[in-house]
């Protein structure tokens, strides 16, 4: 996730600052195998992430820490407004509308999962997790003024 994120983060300020296409074309093909192919997509969930081996059913599922491997997906989110930004014309609103819908799963999941609500009930975690939703929540953008967020969201 982490790469992922690195290279169309990269690759849609790239475009935006020159223009050349090539770059909206990587970034645009990181998120099509990463989210929208059917063949290649991440499923919308970390169910599975940072999971520990072992004996019993505790050890088939993901822990907590995998959901803090998806903190990229500010940079995810933050690139794809860059390239509408830039007027990419490689992301269209066909491909904007099956992001938002990968997005709105994700953030079901993130809200709903006891796995996500554990990473929620560590202190230590719940801003990075909390400023992640305000993203999601609002299609790629935050809408919510500084002075009407908590704290913790400063």
């Amino acid at each position: 996730m982490n790469d992922m994120s690195q290279a169309v983060f990269f690759n849609a300020l790239s475009y935006a600052i020159t223009g050349t296409r090539s770059y909206s074309q990587k970034a645009v093909s990181f998120l099509e195998a990463f989210f929208l192919e059917k063949n290649t997509a991440m499923t919308p969930n970390v169910n599975f992430g940072q999971i520990v081996r072992g004996v019993g059913p505790e050890h088939r599922v993901g822990t907590f820490t995998g959901v803090l491997d998806m903190r990229g997906m500010i940079k995810v989110s933050n690139a794809i407004l860059a390239l509408k930004a830039a007027k990419s014309p490689d992301w269209d609103a066909q491909k904007d509308a099956a992001m938002k819908l990968w997005l709105r799963q994700y953030l079901g999941w993130l809200e709903s999962s006891p796995i996500a609500k554990k990473t929620a009930s560590s202190a230590k975690y719940v801003s990075s997790r909390d400023r992640g939703c305000l993203r999601l929540r609002a299609g790629y953008t935050v809408t919510m003024r500084p002075s009407s967020m908590p704290n913790s969201l400063r």
